[in-house]
């Protein structure tokens, strides 16, 4: 079974990690929130989380890292259930090159890896646990 640990410092920093059979598989940096008056402020709340569906494209700006915005570049997100499995507004998302994120898990590359790796992974598992 595959799951996520993402553990972030008191600005929002920290590194998610994909986890099979207690082996790290993958690992990247990400955020959550951001900085005002020097406080970590709209971070993800900590606990357990859920991933139930396959990542999906998108067009969106803030969930594309590109050097120069382009029509038609593609970008990537995955919704987070909480603890209820109720649909959120959370995400993991590349994070757009606008350092910080309303909540978001935003990484810091696109992670094409991390993408097919969790639509691979959702499925073969009903559900992926993302602890947090």
């Amino acid at each position: 079974m595959v799951r996520i640990e993402f553990r972030y410092e008191e600005f929002g920093f920290g590194q998610l990690k994909v986890i099979e059979n207690d082996n790290i598989i993958f690992q990247c940096n990400a955020r959550t929130g951001s900085i005002n008056n020097g406080k970590l402020v709209k971070s993800l709340p900590r606990g357990l989380w859920y991933i139930k569906d396959a990542p999906v494209n998108t067009q969106e700006k803030s969930m594309i890292i590109a050097p120069d915005f382009k029509p038609n570049t593609i970008g990537w997100k995955i919704r987070l259930y909480n603890q209820l499995r109720k649909r959120t507004s959370y995400l993991i998302h590349p994070d757009g090159n606008k350092p910080g994120t309303l909540g978001c898990i935003g990484l810091f590359g696109m992670c094409w890896e991390l993408k097919n790796l969790l639509g691979l992974s959702i499925y073969k598992q009903k559900e992926i646990k993302v602890y947090v």
